[in-house]
């Protein structure tokens, strides 16, 4: 079963970016959201995702914010100045309502608090792409 809502089998457009440079955690959320039937394209460092030519066309990124090679910020500024319009949903570990504000007025459609359930990120990727 996917999250609380439905929404229709992803197509091959519809590839999420996922950006964690923590294998662990990186790995099982990729694996819980492809149960849920998305596409997921996973990355450990967000300058390899820009790289990517793929990336341009994913629907969603997913990064985590505090990452040693490029922060979740920076990452989603640097693809949306590559012309990328996608949905963008910041997990981090950093509480408290300005980290969030901060966030938001970047352009995230979500901030999501770190440890993940998975449950709960696919929640949020199917609520932010419903709204988008």
């Amino acid at each position: 079963m996917r999250g609380l809502i439905e929404r229709p089998t992803p197509t091959a457009s519809e590839t999420l970016l996922l950006v964690d440079d923590d294998p662990p955690t990186r790995r099982s959320l990729q694996l819980r959201l492809r149960g849920c039937g998305y596409i997921v394209r996973a990355y450990g460092d967000g300058r390899n995702a820009l790289a990517d030519p793929i990336a341009q066309t994913a629907i969603c990124l997913i990064t985590d914010n505090e990452m040693a090679s490029i922060d979740g910020i920076s990452l989603m500024r640097s693809f949306r100045a590559l012309g990328w319009l996608g949905v963008a949903i910041l997990m981090t570990s950093i509480d408290g309502e300005e980290a969030k504000s901060e966030a938001i007025a970047a352009g995230f459609a979500a901030v999501i608090q770190k440890p993940i359930e998975g449950y709960r990120l696919v929640d949020v990727v199917d609520r932010a792409l419903m709204h988008s």
